[in-house]
């Protein structure tokens, strides 16, 4: 059985020109966008307090999920209950 497969990056050419663009206006402002969405992972993955939740969160990653769409996705769940309040 094989695993999941994943969309090759040369078959998405509107996302990769979508992020390139931004990469490259968010480094005419000297940021560096990869290195900071993926700083921003790694803290939020050691924010984790519950070993469960690690565990679980290096076994998405090692199945292929990135570790910022990771994050983004816990940021999401985490505000879930104020978003019925809009």
């Amino acid at each position: 059985m094989s695993g999941p497969s994943f969309p090759k990056i040369e078959d998405l050419p509107d996302g990769l020109a979508y992020w390139n663009a931004y990469r490259e206006a968010r480094s005419a402002k000297g940021i560096d966008v990869a290195r900071s969405y993926a700083n921003w992972a790694a803290e939020l993955k050691q924010g984790l307090t519950s070993p469960g939740a690690r565990g679980e969160f290096a076994e998405l990653r090692e199945a292929g999920c990135f570790p910022q769409g990771l994050a983004a996705l816990i940021l999401i769940l985490r505000r879930a209950p104020l978003l019925d309040k809009l």
